[in-house]
């Protein structure tokens, strides 16, 4: 019994910080599916609900030792029921639980957010995802999707679209940052590359693009180096909160026609 109340209190102490709601973000269940693909993505959404700022989440280590003290396996609660009562000794606001399946060639993972207190189910999501590529993209969009105060559906021109601003970008082997303004019906963009993954020099690029039908296309080009240009397609999503983009060079050969994914989510 000592060890379980030691244990509640090691929890209470790091969700307590802050004003933010604090959240458990269980194991989605395999059904039909690679447990390892599984556990990946619960990890990668997990993180990507920390990068968002909407609430303070307890560890997934903290998590096992609760469900070691009670002889449960995290990835088998999928019972509103189970997880309001983990969610209870872990001391937080809310509990994230859910599946990664596939029917046919389509994976969908399916999440309901439950609120400890009641036991109400307070939104529950779905996300299809139909080649391996899109599993970034799906998993951060499905992260920011939890964190709006209101379910938000993959927007493409619906509603209102804001893009002015600053985002957090990331694609293969870099993050960085991207500003857009707005001349008259022209965005302008620069971004600021962090190579530090490679060893390589930050780089720093300019662009210019369209928005039109929930699509971003844009011309941009190293300052830096004038060989080094190409065009991109960000699709802008939950009103211009995130930017899921194509890229491809045009002006080095050995990068030519190669396209590559990025990923930028505003910051607050």
């Amino acid at each position: 019994m000592r060890r379980i109340i030691v244990l509640v209190l090691l929890l209470v102490g790091v969700t307590t910080a802050g004003a933010a709601e604090r959240i458990a973000v269980l194991d989605l269940k395999p059904v039909g599916v690679d447990a390892n693909l599984t556990l990946a993505v619960s990890e990668n959404l997990r993180t990507m609900i920390i990068e968002g700022g909407y609430y303070k989440i307890v560890e997934r280590s903290q998590i096992n030792k609760l469900m070691d003290e009670y002889k449960l396996i995290q990835s088998g609660i999928t019972e509103d029921n189970h997880a309001q009562k983990v969610g209870s000794l872990a001391n937080v606001d809310l509990v994230v639980i859910g599946s990664l399946g596939k029917i046919f060639d389509c994976y969908i993972i399916n999440v309901r957010i439950i609120k400890v207190a009641t036991g109400e189910v307070i939104k529950g999501l779905k996300s299809e995802i139909k080649s391996h590529a899109d599993f970034p993209p799906k998993i951060d969009d499905l992260a920011l999707r939890i964190g709006s105060p209101a379910d938000s559906q993959p927007a493409s021109g619906a509603g209102t679209i804001n893009i002015i601003g600053s985002y957090r970008t990331e694609g293969h082997k870099y993050v960085g940052l991207l500003t857009i303004k707005k001349n008259y019906d022209i965005y302008e963009l620069s971004w600021l590359i962090d190579n530090s993954q490679t060893d390589d020099a930050p780089q720093s690029y300019k662009g210019a693009g369209i928005l039109h039908d929930g699509v971003l296309s844009v011309y941009y080009k190293n300052t830096g180096d004038q060989n080094d240009y190409g065009v991109a397609a960000y699709e802008v999503l939950l009103g211009g909160q995130q930017l899921r983009g194509l890229y491809t060079n045009l002006g080095t050969a050995e990068e030519y026609g190669k396209v590559s994914f990025e990923n930028g989510v505003k910051q607050n």
